[in-house]
Parts: C-alpha cells; structure tokens; sequence
C-alpha cells in the first residue's frame, strides 16, 4: 500500500499545471478574463481592406459590390451567404452595412470575423446600432476604425455614415455634406446603417429634411439596413436601398458599368 504526504498532491498538481502550460505555450485556447474585455486580437481592419482594394482599382473602370447586414445571431445563415458570394467569384469588395453583434460583446465581434475573413475579397464593415451597446463601440473602433469614413473606388466615393442616434448620439450631418461637397468624384454613395430618410421616432423632421437635402444635392442612392428585409423606393429621385440580412436569405449586388455609366441594382435571394 503506498501512502502520499501532505505535500505530494500540491507538488503533483504543480508539476500537471507546469506540464500543461508548456504543452500549450504560445496557444490560444479562447479564455477570457472577462465578458467585456475590449483587447481586441484584430485591428484597423477597414483600413487594411481599403488598402487591398485601392490596390485593385487600376485593373477596371467597372466594379462589382455585395451588400450584406444584420448577421447577428444568424452565424449559420451567414457562413451561407459567404458561400454564395465566394460562388460568384466577380466580386470586387463586399459591404457589411452593420449589427454584426447583438450586444457589442468582443466575442461576437470575433465570431463575426470568423465568418467575414472567409469572404474571397475585401470586406468593409460599418457600424450598426448593437455595435454601440456595452462597450462595442470602444471594439469597434479598434478593430475597424472610426465610425464616419470614405474612400474612392473607379470614379466613385463611397462615404460610410455612422447614424445610429439613440446609441451613440446626434449623426454628424455636417461631416457628411462637408466630405460629401470636398469630393471631386464623379459618383458618390451614402451608406449608413440606419434609413433616415423618413420621420421616425428616431429621427426628427429637421434631421430627415436635412439628409433628404444633402443625398438630392450630392449622392447617386443610398443605402441602409436594420429592416433586415431588402426594399426600394425612390425619394426626391433618388434611389433608397434598404439591403436585408441572412436571417431571410437576402443580400443586395451594386454593380458599376463604366462604358454606359449606368448602375444596376439587384435584390437577391439565396
């Protein structure tokens, strides 16, 4: 019969825990210290798929754009569409226009990256309303960068718009009419998460008249999200895409015909 003393268990358990952190050393295993942690693995991630776009842009004068949105929670309907567009294999980027998290937990920002990093091509992400819950917007901007950006691609500028009021404050209408007016693009495109172009509870009669002015007076169409649905219609003749989500099997294709400068619109199903 073998007796242990009071210090061979410690010892033992010390030695197990020694012998496991040198098996995994340099591993992650997917711990977290805690639930709101905001130390974020992946970082300026907009920028960097801007940059691998702009780098493509000297290839055509055309261009070809996925819009998705509204991907939380519908992980698996996600990775879905992923498979479509990676299908298709003519895209030149793809829009995320926002709620890629439910309560803006660094988890499922991670998720999420999971599945967009899939995505044969660039990515660009903006942010939606769930982003700004708990401390998803401190993660978001780490991780993508700031919430009001724009860039330039084949003749057109495409101004992405951070207008989720109720959770991050009054939309900076005036950065927008002031990036939009120092444009020198032919084509310019608003996106934003959120359709302001109607009075809501959200939004006021002075901030959708507003809007409504700066699109007439300086954007082809718009597009926005949050429905989860896709849908048109036209305001003051411009046209208003809302693109919808995985949930119900939807995504939008914005394509750019350089020979006709025409665009065409596609709501599709998968």
């Amino acid at each position: 019969m073998k007796v242990f003393s009071k210090a061979t268990i410690p010892c033992a358990c010390y030695i197990l825990i020694v012998t496991i952190c040198i098996l995994f050393q340099g591993c992650y295993l997917g711990l977290e210290y805690s639930p709101y942690s905001t130390d974020v693995d992946y970082k300026n991630l907009n920028k960097k798929n801007i940059d691998r776009i702009k780098a493509r842009e000297s290839e055509s004068s055309n261009y070809r754009i996925a819009l998705i949105a509204d991907t939380h929670r519908f992980y698996t309907e996600t990775e879905n569409v992923i498979k479509v567009l990676n299908s298709r294999n003519d895209l030149d980027f793809v829009f995320i226009l926002g709620d890629i998290t439910d309560v803006g937990l660094l988890k499922e920002y991670n998720f999420a990256y999971d599945i967009f990093s899939k995505l044969y091509c660039p990515f660009i992400v903006i942010a939606g309303n769930h982003e700004f819950l708990g401390y998803g917007e401190n993660i978001y901007k780490k991780m993508f960068g700031p919430l009001n950006f724009n860039f330039t691609f084949r003749g057109t500028e495409f101004i992405c718009f951070n207008d989720s009021n109720w959770e991050s404050g009054e939309p900076d209408l005036w950065w927008l009419e002031q990036t939009a007016a120092l444009s020198y693009e032919q084509h310019k495109i608003v996106l934003a998460h959120i359709d302001c172009s109607i009075t809501s509870e959200r939004f006021n009669q002075e901030q959708v008249d507003r809007f409504n002015d700066i699109v007439k007076s300086y954007f082809d169409m718009a597009f926005h999200a949050h429905d989860h649905v896709n849908s048109y219609k036209l305001i003051e003749d411009i046209p208003r895409y809302h693109v919808g989500s995985p949930q119900h099997r939807h995504y939008v294709i914005l394509e750019y015909d350089y020979n006709t400068d025409n665009f065409t619109v596609e709501l599709c199903t998968f």
